[in-house]
Formats: structure tokens, C-alpha cells, sequence
């Protein structure tokens, strides 16, 4: 069972993760870029370069995630030829709902209980054509007959007073 307890801890937290993910909320405030270096060619093709990624990485954001807050958000991407470094400035911010947390929380705890009880051991032990143990009206197990117990040195309960 310890493989299978791995296995369900890796999905638990598979479930989890995604789950959370899906339900917490970005939201940008504002995106600050001064593009600098010592040369001013390489300021200028720093500058196209960050221009280029950036669209593509905002739009796989708003796609892929909820992103929100982008239409009023302060956007600035801009050259300083008189700084020798780049500076940035982001202001992000995540929320998550308290009904979206506890949703997923109900669904992990849900499939961590199903998955338990299915890969839980067995109390009862199994006889050897593969069956459960099933007790008759005298007490013994199906398919088994009645042994008597001899034991070569007498015990204590078999010896009589006079």
C-alpha cells in the first residue's frame, strides 16, 4: 500500500494545485520599464526586445489566467539613455475567493477519502483458496475440520486436584 498511498498523495496534490490555481485571480496595477544601458544601440535593442516579449507574454496571461485589471492598469515601457541599468516596477496583486478556497478544499477531501477507503488494507485475513474467512454456526471456517490440540508436556489447566 505505500505505493498507492504515493500515488494518492501525488494526485491529492496534483488536484489541489490545480484547482487553486484555477480559482486565484491576478491583477496588475502597474508595469514599469526603463530600458538603460551604457551604449544607446543597446539601449535600443534592449528596448525592442522587451517590447516584443511583452505582448506576447501579457496576451498568454490574459489567456491562460484570470488576469484582471489590465485595461486600468499603468503600463510603461520606455528608454533612458542617460541610466546605464535596467529598472522595473510591478505592482502585482492575487485574491482568491473564500467560497472558491473552500470548494477546493471540499474536492480534495472528497477524492482523498475515496481514494483512502479503495487502497485501505484488508482487516480480515484471507484463507489459501483466495476467499475471506467465512465462520460457520461452530465457530470454525469453512473447508477446515475440528483439530484437537496435543501437546506433549501437560498444562496447567489439565491437571486435576485430589
Amino acid at each position: 500500500p505505500l505505493f498507492d498511498m504515493v500515488g494518492l498523495f501525488a494526485n491529492i496534490a496534483k488536484l489541489f494545485f490545480s484547482g487553486l490555481l484555477s480559482k486565484l485571480h491576478f491583477h496588475v496595477a502597474r508595469i514599469r520599464i526603463k530600458v538603460g544601458s551604457p551604449d544607446a544601440a543597446t539601449t535600443a535593442m534592449m528596448y525592442c526586445g522587451i517590447c516584443t516579449a511583452m505582448k506576447p507574454v501579457l496576451m498568454f496571461l490574459d489567456k491562460y489566467s484570470n488576469l484582471h485589471g489590465m485595461k486600468k492598469a499603468d503600463i510603461d515601457i520606455s528608454t533612458d539613455f542617460l541610466s546605464e541599468e535596467l529598472k522595473l516596477d510591478l505592482k502585482l496583486g492575487f485574491s482568491i475567493s473564500l467560497g472558491g478556497l473552500l470548494g477546493v478544499l471540499f474536492k480534495v477531501a472528497f477524492k482523498f477519502l475515496v481514494g483512502w477507503l479503495s487502497i485501505k488494507p484488508d482487516t480480515q485475513p484471507e484463507n489459501k483458496n483466495g476467499g475471506a474467512n467465512h465462520k460457520g454456526a461452530d465457530g470454525l471456517s469453512k473447508g477446515t475440520a475440528k483439530k484437537e490440540e496435543t501437546s506433549p508436556l501437560p498444562s496447567s489447566a489439565d491437571k486435576v486436584k485430589v
